[in-house]
């Protein structure tokens, strides 16, 4: 069940906090996530509580543009675009998904290079690319199309 709590003061026009959170529950004998939460605040201060979905069906029904971009959690089936916001994966572009590879791709290796890594810690970072589930996300609908 979503929640939705519009602030009853009035925002500051300057004002630009925007906080999102999340929570899961997890299926004890499987370990996998069955529902996740997101607790959000839109910039003039309406707080919002429920899942993915319903947040976006939320900010659409309000007019109301949504960047998930810089949140750490990103959902399964999900790509944070910059220019579009939180995209379901199978809604998206054969282009966008290749640009959205390369860019996510791009952002990992720059984000892992250090030179003062061995060549084992630079290799196992190197590896670990196919452990970024929104590139597998991208990957495997790229491949099925």
């Amino acid at each position: 069940m979503a929640t939705l709590t519009k602030k009853t003061t009035p925002a500051r026009s300057k004002a630009k906090t925007v906080s999102t959170s999340t929570r899961s529950r997890v299926n004890a004998a499987t370990s996998s996530i069955v529902e996740t939460t997101i607790d959000h605040i839109f910039q003039d201060g309406t707080k919002f509580t429920g899942t993915l979905e319903q947040l976006q069906t939320v900010a659409s029904a309000l007019g109301l543009k949504l960047k998930l971009t810089g949140v750490s959690y990103v959902p399964k089936g999900y790509y944070p675009s910059e220019s579009k916001g939180l995209t379901k994966i199978s809604d998206m572009n054969e282009q966008h998904i290749r640009r959205a590879l390369i860019k996510r791709s791009k952002d990992f290796f720059t984000e892992i290079y250090s030179k003062e890594d061995s060549n084992t810690q630079f290799l196992t970072k190197f590896t670990s690319l196919t452990e970024d589930s929104v590139i597998v996300d991208l990957y495997n609908e790229l491949s099925k199309r």
